[in-house]
């Protein structure tokens, strides 16, 4: 991945991670304001769930979707927010 491409990326996470502290966002809230596809949100989001940054709410049995369910910054991670979110 190009440098370019990698600050780019990076800048998507941190303006969702922003977002998300205001108010919860679904899959095509952020599709609308980065135009990224589907996939691509969805990578970005469970990236940021790897890193313990956010949640599902309302997953259903099986498994919940991010393009069906809230998106929401957990509790207590607004503190991580400023560490290295790689």
């Amino acid at each position: 991945m190009s440098p370019s491409i990698r600050l780019d990326r990076e800048a998507i996470k941190v303006r969702i991670l922003s977002l998300l502290k205001d108010r919860p966002l679904r899959n095509a809230d952020i599709r609308n304001f980065t135009d990224l596809g589907s996939q691509q949100v969805y990578r970005i989001m469970k990236e940021l769930e790897s890193y313990d940054l956010v949640y599902q709410e309302g997953a259903r049995q099986g498994g919940g979707r991010f393009d069906r369910d809230w998106i929401v910054l957990k509790p207590g991670a607004q503190r991580e927010i400023k560490g290295d979110i790689r």
